[in-house]
């Protein structure tokens, strides 16, 4: 069987100012998007603005894990879920926050990425998220927590690169067991 991507979309406007009216994307009832917005300065990343509020809904990812391999199901898995966000554009930055739902749980997430300064900042929240709906083999069940970081910098070897890290895990069952009340902070400067 071959899937098939159907894409409806209706654009307002030109390359210095183009309004995305409707954006869907569905894939045989599989997959499934739809974005609403505007991005100015389409062509120009350094003074491209924009927002987009994102939507979706993964039903059956089994054509995805396909691409993994025989051992999809012990390494991988994307389950069913839905999934919800805004992406905004500045000039050479880019800030999004996404929430999805999948059994039960909810992951919250807010990050930013800077390309003048090679910056970021990341923000994910957990709630009962079920760790095993994605990697059923790993021992983690849900958990519940919040994870901060910022950085400056990717290569490990350049001399100004900082990245630092705050987890709290309020909650995590591993193995059968409950652990509560996990902090860490890591702290990288080269």
């Amino acid at each position: 069987m071959h899937d098939k991507l159907f894409v409806d979309v209706n654009l307002e406007g030109s390359l210095k100012h183009l309004t995305i009216n409707k954006l869907q994307a569905d894939l045989n009832g599989r997959v499934n998007v739809d974005a609403k917005g505007y991005v100015a300065n389409v062509t120009d990343f350094n003074h491209m603005r924009g927002e987009l509020g994102v939507s979706g809904e993964i039903v059956d990812a089994d054509f995805v894990n396909a691409f993994i391999g025989d051992d999809a199901d012990e390494l991988f898995v994307l389950p069913k879920m839905s999934l919800a966000g805004t992406v905004d554009f500045s000039p050479g930055l880019i800030e999004g926050a996404i929430d999805a739902h999948t059994r039960g749980g909810d992951l919250a997430m807010e990050a930013m990425w800077n390309s003048r300064a090679e910056g970021y900042d990341l923000n994910v929240e957990l709630i009962e998220f079920p760790i095993d709906a994605f990697m059923p083999k790993m021992g983690v069940k849900r958990v519940s927590g919040r994870l901060d970081a910022n950085g400056k910098h990717y290569n490990p070897f350049n001399r100004n690169m900082v990245i630092d890290a705050q987890a709290d895990i309020e909650y995590i069952e591993y193995q059968g067991d409950e652990y509560k009340d996990i902090a860490a902070h890591v702290m990288m400067k080269t």
